[in-house]
């Protein structure tokens, strides 16, 4: 069974969520993307990022009166 991470770095969770590392990096700056630091590094919850994801999207939902915009996943 392969084992999952309860955190990832920055340019990992970037990657995962298909976006640039510098977008990644000015995300957790601002607060939008929820992370901590041990040690040097900054990291990720796996958990936290899933959640962010769902908030935005619902968000987005909402903003849009329950519509979602052509080519995007609800």
């Amino acid at each position: 069974m392969a084992e999952q991470k309860l955190a990832v770095s920055v340019p990992e969770a970037a990657r995962m969520l298909s976006i640039s590392t510098g977008t990644a990096w000015e995300s957790v700056w601002r607060g939008d993307i929820p992370s901590f630091k041990v040690g040097t590094r900054r990291l990720v919850p796996v958990s936290a990022l899933k959640r962010w994801i769902d908030e935005s999207s619902v968000a987005k939902r909402d903003n849009l009166g329950g519509r979602v915009e052509e080519g995007e996943a609800a």
